[in-house]
């Protein structure tokens, strides 16, 4: 005649989230809103045998609602879970159309949102070093948000790069992926999918940067520094670089 639903989002069943709840009825089914959320359940049956309890689910039931729960309570089923009211229910694939590019001694990045886990993106892993096997010389930044496209400037260089997304379906992380985020300083976390193939190596140029003059003094103006020459330019803070930009004066 009743039954006791509880849920937690640990499977022992004993954290500051845990729910108990009874009084439901006879009912075979129960619907509850509760987004981003990853849950494990258990039920137990009451029936009107007068006999006394199952202990574990007792204990529960007076613990998370106050009722004795003394007679009729069976034993809870196998736990169930976890179950995601995330967005995602797995971990975001490997993102599409990966490539690696270079200008003007920057490289830069593309790459598109994965073909699944794509409904809760919110950050990207940009990996890269001067082995395939991402082992020395480079580095690994996360904390980038949702973006599908990043650019930096290190000239004259050479690295393989490698690109994974990560979702909030709170999923165990690819193991690849978290491994390497650890590796480089950052905290374990869920959510990340699995790394692109590698990409590279590509080289990036060096570059020098056309000074055509210089000076001192107030800010330059065009009739200082032709359009599309770059100026060394002293003031009281110190040595600066000046672009005349089409006509409009940019500090770099």
């Amino acid at each position: 005649d009743d039954i006791c639903i509880q849920h937690d989002t640990a499977n022992t069943f004993n954290t500051a989230n845990l729910s108990t709840t009874i009084g439901w009825g006879l009912i075979l089914h129960k619907e509850g809103y509760s987004p981003n959320q990853l849950l494990y359940f258990r039920f137990a049956w009451h029936n009107q045998s007068g006999v006394a309890s199952d202990t574990t689910t007792k204990a529960a039931i007076l613990a998370g609602t106050g009722n004795a729960a003394t007679y009729g309570w069976g034993p809870f089923s196998a736990t169930v879970g976890p179950v995601s009211s995330y967005p995602d229910a797995a971990l975001p694939s490997a993102p599409l159309d990966p490539t690696i590019t270079t200008r003007s001694g920057s490289f830069i990045g593309d790459w598109s949102d994965p073909a699944s886990g794509n409904k809760s993106l919110d950050d990207v892993c940009i990996q890269w070093a001067t082995d395939a096997g991402f082992t020395t010389g480079g580095g690994l930044v996360i904390g980038l948000g949702k973006c599908n496209h990043r650019e930096g400037y290190d000239p004259g260089k050479t690295y393989y790069f490698r690109y994974a997304w990560h979702n909030q379906s709170q999923q165990t992380s690819n193991a690849t992926t978290l491994a390497a985020i650890i590796a480089a300083g950052y905290p374990t976390d869920t959510g990340w999918g699995a790394f692109t193939a590698t990409l590279g190596p590509v080289t990036s140029s060096v570059t020098t940067l056309p000074l055509t003059r210089q000076g001192s003094g107030a800010d330059p103006t065009t009739s200082d520094i032709p359009a599309g020459d770059i100026a060394l330019w002293h003031d009281s803070t110190g040595y600066h670089l000046w672009t005349n930009d089409s006509g409009t004066m940019r500090q770099l």
